[in-house]
């Protein structure tokens, strides 16, 4: 059985997570209040400083993951540290690596951060993202923020003008630090060791976790408008959700049998709006019903 594949819920399944390093969260919250239309905007021009080995940060290719170990590193706008083995601890993978040949391009000088944040938007793409993961029409990811890296100042006087767009995960589980276990490259497209990457929910506890977390349903990228509470007709969600979402969850499990439609009702503004779920049998789980991953 994989890491990842559905199993019964039974305390501690996993070997323990790394300690908290609440400073470093605390660092991690400050970047991500920076994010502009799910791109995180690197604070300051720092550049990292790592004792295995600067690299030029232009050599990542796609699929090149990283590790940061240090408040500063989630600071910087420049990464030349070397890549980790993906399929080990990690908190960023690379998703695309570009030449930037905007305006500020023929600055011979690095602009600030105020020009780069600017500049930076529309450069990564959630639509990109999804397609680095390899992520079905269905496929509702656990909830990820994309980081521009650009060049260091010194390649860029260098006449480098590369960006990488690199994923990471916007929240973090117990309160450690957020970080990947396996890589997440066409992680959605039918391999094991998918269920950190996707959404579900635990009526348990009222909260949305990622699928490797105990829960009782998983997200199916469904969305909508659902009935109000005591309207007329009677509608209950539990019969919308039947009428709205069966055939969107028999898609989204490749027909997997024992698995029941469920919907969560969830408010933005004035609408209500369901959420489509897909319930395993077997109550609280770890693991995700979609097809291709040990189930």
């Amino acid at each position: 059985m994989s890491r990842h594949s559905l199993s019964p819920y039974q305390p501690d399944p996993e070997p323990p997570l790394p300690p908290p390093r609440p400073v470093l969260d605390r660092a991690l919250q400050l970047v991500l209040a920076l994010a502009t239309v799910g791109i995180v905007i690197v604070a300051t021009l720092g550049v990292r400083n790592t004792s295995a080995g600067a690299v030029p940060s232009n050599s990542a290719t796609v699929g090149t993951c990283h590790s940061f170990l240090t408040v500063e590193e989630f600071y910087t706008t420049s990464d030349v540290s070397p890549a980790v083995p993906c399929d080990g601890p990690h908190q960023t993978e690379v998703v695309a690596v570009r030449s930037y040949t905007g305006a500020t391009a023929a600055q011979q000088q690095r602009p600030g951060v105020e020009v780069l944040g600017a500049v930076s938007r529309g450069l990564c793409t959630a639509a990109e993202l999804r397609t680095y993961l390899g992520a079905r029409e269905r496929d509702d990811p656990v909830a990820l923020q994309q980081v521009i890296r650009w060049t260091t100042p010194g390649e860029w006087a260098g006449g480098a003008r590369e960006y990488r767009c690199e994923l990471m995960l916007a929240r973090s589980v117990d309160g450690g630090t957020p970080t990947l276990f396996t890589p997440a490259r066409d992680v959605l497209g039918g391999s094991t060791g998918s269920a950190e990457y996707r959404h579900c929910h635990d009526a348990t506890t009222a909260q949305d976790v990622s699928c490797d977390r105990p829960h009782t349903g998983e997200y199916v990228n469904a969305f909508l408008p659902a009935p109000a509470a005591n309207t007329p007709e009677g509608l209950t969600l539990t019969a919308w959700a039947q009428d709205a979402c069966a055939a969107l969850v028999q898609e989204y499990t490749g027909g997997r049998p024992g698995v029941r439609v469920d919907a969560v009702r969830v408010g933005y503004a004035a609408t209500s709006t369901g959420a489509c779920l897909a319930v395993p049998a077997g109550g609280r789980v770890v693991g995700t019903v979609a097809p291709g991953d040990g189930s």
